[in-house]
Order: C-alpha cells, then structure tokens, then sequence
C-alpha cells in the first residue's frame, strides 16, 4: 500500500467488538460464560471438545476464577487446532472476565499470535442481558497487511460465537432448567 510504511503495519492494532442480548437473566447466562467456563464445547459451535488447563497451570488463576484457563479443541482431536485460553482478570461481581487466546498446533500461515477478548454479561431487566464480546488480536506481519479482511473475517466468526451462546442460554439452558 503506497504510503503505508512497515512501522505503521507493525505498530496498528485491530479491535473489534461484538454484542448481542439473551433473553435470559444475566445470572444464568454469567453462570455459562464464566463460571463454566471450561465447558465452551457444550455452546460454541466450532469447539468439538473444551477441558480446563491442566492442574499444573492452576498456578496463574485469577482468585475468584473457577479454572486458570481452558483449551478448546477445533480439530482433529489433541493434535489438531486448539485455543488456549488463559484468564488474566476474572470478576463475579461485575460479571467479566478477560482472557488471552492463543493458537496451538496451528499452520505457519495464521496470522494470529494471540487474541485478548473481554466478555462482559449485562444486566437489561428480569430475563434480558447483553453479551459485551471485546477483542484485540495482536497480529503477525501477515494479518497487519491483510487485516481489513481479516477484520471482516474475524467480527463474522465472533458474532457467530455470540449466536451459539444466544441459542445455548435461550433453548437448552432454559428447557434444562423447567
């Protein structure tokens, strides 16, 4: 890109951020996103299986946190793609966590190293909230050159994720709970 020089490339920094109301009062849905929060598989539609980190990881969990973080299979199993997600801040009371998620076993070619997403529930009324979905992925060379693709690429699958979460608290939450 004519004028762009490679400083500007490594020092932009991409943010996108997401939301969505649940028809379901923020305690339950508070309950899914972080105090279950190892068990993403059983909402988000990409994670085949999720589990807490390792026992040996619990080390770095934030005092009121349920785990130190999760991994999210993607693939093919323990070898194939992962997430680990790391919580860094971790709030009942605010109902928010913060979490750095980061690529395993992922191809050269993914232009991510890292992505730091805020989740915040919101109390809207009796059984209504809204899912704040914050994140700032810090990028490879690759991803600064092609991240206003990547940006629209990014937002699409997080709104996604939103959406699973939606139809989880709302239909299988919900009938679980009656």
């Amino acid at each position: 890109v004519k004028g762009i020089t490679f400083i500007e490339f490594r020092n932009r920094i991409m943010n996108i951020s997401k939301s969505i109301v649940i028809n379901q009062p923020a305690a339950l849905v508070w309950k899914v996103v972080g105090e279950e929060f190892e068990q993403a598989h059983l909402w988000m539609g990409p994670v085949k299986h999720s589990y807490a980190l390792d026992a040996l990881d619990q080390g770095t969990k934030p005092a009121s946190a349920p785990v130190s973080g999760r991994v999210c299979e993607l693939g093919n199993g323990p070898k194939g793609l992962q997430a680990e997600e790391v919580i860094s801040e971790y709030n009942d009371e605010g109902r928010y966590l913060v979490m750095d998620v980061v690529p395993k076993n992922a191809p050269k070619l993914l232009p991510i190293h890292k992505n730091t997403v805020k989740m915040t529930v919101l109390h809207m009324g009796h059984n209504q909230s809204k899912v704040l979905f914050d994140a700032t992925p810090d990028l490879k060379i690759l991803g600064k050159i092609l991240s206003p693709v990547l940006k629209l690429g990014l937002g699409k699958a997080f709104g996604d994720i939103l959406k699973d979460l939606k139809k989880y608290c709302e239909l299988t939450v919900q009938s679980s709970a009656a």
